[in-house]
């Protein structure tokens, strides 16, 4: 996982799991989730993800949005945003436009 800065230039190597096949969706949102708390903390704000459009990644944002919507749901309220939420921040999954245009040809 990298942060990278929107309105300055920079970027910083965050965290890195082993593993010794694909990584599962319920792993991977665990992951997500835990790296966003802890990036809150410090008091940057997480306004997006990107990443290809793999597998594990579709489903680990489908999981993410199904989530958010029951949590809209259960407090009858209508989702509105874009994103997913974690902890009530919203953040928009964007896929890597390099790789899109890699899976139109």
């Amino acid at each position: 996982f990298m942060l990278r800065g929107i309105a300055k230039k920079w970027k910083q190597p965050y965290a890195y799991y082993y593993s010794t096949s694909t990584i599962q969706t319920v792993d991977l949102v665990s992951y997500l989730k835990c790296i966003v708390r802890s990036v809150n903390k410090t008091g940057l704000k997480i306004v997006a993800t990107v990443c290809d459009q793999g597998g594990t990644n579709r489903a680990a944002i489908n999981y993410l949005m199904s989530e958010t919507c029951k949590n809209y749901t259960e407090r009858n309220l209508e989702k509105t945003n874009l994103g997913f939420e974690i902890d009530g921040q919203e953040i928009i999954p964007i896929f890597d436009p390099p790789h899109l245009l890699k899976c139109i040809r």
